[in-house]
């Protein structure tokens, strides 16, 4: 028993054959995807290169929530940098006898 994939036909992600969508056919929010995909599972998406450039909806679900996690964290360092800021100047204070 032989098993053929079809290598533009795949998940670039999982490789699955199902459920899949072209991240170059996104519109303005191409650039977007591509961007996200290198940085959370380093692939270059390319329509140069021979390789897939579809995705799961179950692999598109994973970088979406990705996003989330990852607006999530940059909004807390504001936060964090909050809480820094007032314990250092507390910190002078203290120091200063103030």
């Amino acid at each position: 028993m032989s098993v053929v994939l079809h290598h533009l036909n795949i998940c670039r992600i999982c490789l699955s054959e199902r459920n899949l969508r072209n991240i170059l056919m996104f519109g303005t929010t191409t650039i977007k995807w591509i961007e996200d995909i290198k940085a959370y599972y380093k692939i270059e998406l390319s329509s140069h290169d021979n390789k897939s450039t579809k995705l799961c909806i179950d692999c598109m679900n994973k970088v979406e929530k990705w996003r989330k996690i990852v607006d999530k964290a940059v909004s807390n360092q504001t936060i964090v940098e909050f809480f820094a800021e007032k314990l250092q100047e507390e910190m002078k204070r203290n120091k200063d006898g103030i």
